[in-house]
């Protein structure tokens, strides 16, 4: 995408996230997602959601935050995937789950959020990420 388009909202409503503020939303869970997994509170105070704004800040919070969650995944065991964590909110008292379901609510959230993304990315008369990929597999890797 784009850094022109980064300010773009798919709705005139005041609740319709930017493009920037839907990837600093993405940064901001993964953060709170795998800090539950690991037992740890998040390291990270910053709003990434509010705060950054460019291309070059949201790609590298968005690689910092998908390492930090990179080290639980890759440590994800059958034994650990069974083991209780907290589960909070973001605010309110906490409960246990197992490991592996908060992992699953960071999966599946992402998914969710990439759903919104690939309407900015069609909205600007793009082809987003994943269509990409399947079009350049089926055409032997040349894209289209």
């Amino acid at each position: 995408m784009p850094e022109a388009n980064y300010k773009m909202k798919l709705g005139a409503m005041p609740e319709v996230r930017t493009f920037a503020a839907t990837l600093g939303h993405i940064i901001n869970s993964n953060y709170f997602y795998c800090a539950r997994a690991k037992g740890e509170a998040i390291p990270a105070e910053t709003d990434y959601e509010n705060t950054l704004q460019t291309k070059a800040q949201l790609v590298k919070a968005m690689h910092d935050a998908i390492g930090y969650c990179s080290v639980v995944y890759d440590a994800l065991t059958d034994a650990t995937a069974m083991q209780t964590v907290i589960a909070r909110g973001p605010s309110g008292p906490g409960h246990l789950v197992l490991r592996v379901q908060v992992l699953f609510n960071n999966i599946g959230h992402d998914c969710e959020v990439y759903g919104s993304l690939v309407g900015y990315f069609r909205t600007a008369n793009l082809v987003p990420p994943s269509t990409a990929a399947v079009n350049a597999a089926n055409s032997g890797g040349h894209g289209s």
